[in-house]
């Protein structure tokens, strides 16, 4: 790596500073997707900002109005073994049981992946699938993205260079909620070949599905939601046949690339088959 000037700031008020700053700068949490790009050159930033000791940013927060809330310096592991996410947002859970292994979930943190905007990666898919929104700040204030607007193209996002992700909220589901995370990959806890995240809720006092989100990873340049898919269930009360529909419309929708070990029909016939899974799972856990 070249040399590079480097910081550990210790507020989010200082870390933005250097923000303004630097305009050619890199924040560093984890590390698990930056030292590799740092190590092969792939990056050359001028200035690094470690932004681990701000433990500010370091929390699992669950209000019954607010929803869930998730600091950007929590890692995976602590998002697997929450029991707060387990009881309110168990999909969190499930994605990050299956997310690399125990040292990458120790370290690895949710901000610094969702930034990294890599389309294979488990957290962005899932959190699309709870409809979550993002935070950025700067030095004049905040804003709130949407996890759907959050990804623009393969590692690339809409922060802008000056803001800090600092926030993942998830807000509460209106009705009967069950979601389920799937997901298909060469060896175990390696990269997703596919990814599929579902979130149903169903009408109180009914089986009409009054809301559904599902979301498909690593077969597009970013993760995408498959709406088609989604008007199928939509208002509906649904039954195998649907959930067939539905998931041979998601598969329809993904746009996966061929690589070395599957091709790109196999890739849409595992997006087909994961996302009957996930929905069936999903669907079982509403009406619970």
């Amino acid at each position: 790596m070249k040399d590079m000037t480097y910081f550990e700031p210790r507020t989010i008020a200082e870390a933005c500073m250097l923000l303004d700053e630097y305009e050619d700068a890199k924040i560093i949490a984890g590390g698990q997707s930056l030292i590799p790009l740092l190590k092969q050159r792939l990056i050359e930033p001028e200035c690094l900002i470690n932004i681990k000791e701000i433990s500010e940013l370091d929390y699992i927060e669950y209000d019954e109005d607010l929803g869930l809330r998730i600091g950007a310096l929590t890692t995976h592991r602590q998002i697997e073994k929450s029991p707060v996410i387990e009881s309110q947002c168990n999909v969190l859970s499930e994605m990050a049981k299956v997310l690399g292994d125990v040292q990458v979930r120790n370290v690895g943190t949710i901000g610094g992946s969702l930034c990294h905007a890599d389309s294979v990666a488990d957290p962005a898919a899932a959190l699309m699938g709870l409809g979550a929104n993002v935070k950025a700040v700067d030095s004049n204030g905040s804003r709130i993205i949407p996890i759907d607007e959050f990804f623009t193209d393969y590692f690339e996002t809409t922060l802008q260079p000056d803001e800090l992700l600092t926030e993942i909220q998830i807000p509460n589901p209106k009705g009967r909620f069950g979601g389920a995370f799937k997901k298909y990959s060469v060896y175990e806890r390696d990269l997703a070949v596919v990814n599929v995240a579902v979130g149903i809720t169903l009408a109180a006092g009914n089986g009409i599905i009054s809301d559904v989100k599902i979301a498909l990873g690593a077969v597009a340049s970013t993760p995408i939601r498959a709406k088609m898919a989604e008007e199928k269930l939509l208002s509906k009360s649904v039954d195998t046949e649907a959930i067939v529909e539905a998931a041979a419309a998601a598969s329809e929708e993904s746009q996966p690339v061929s690589d070395i070990n599957f091709s790109a029909d196999h890739k849409r016939e595992l997006v087909s088959v994961l996302t009957r899974q996930a929905l069936e799972t999903a669907l079982e856990r509403a009406k619970r």
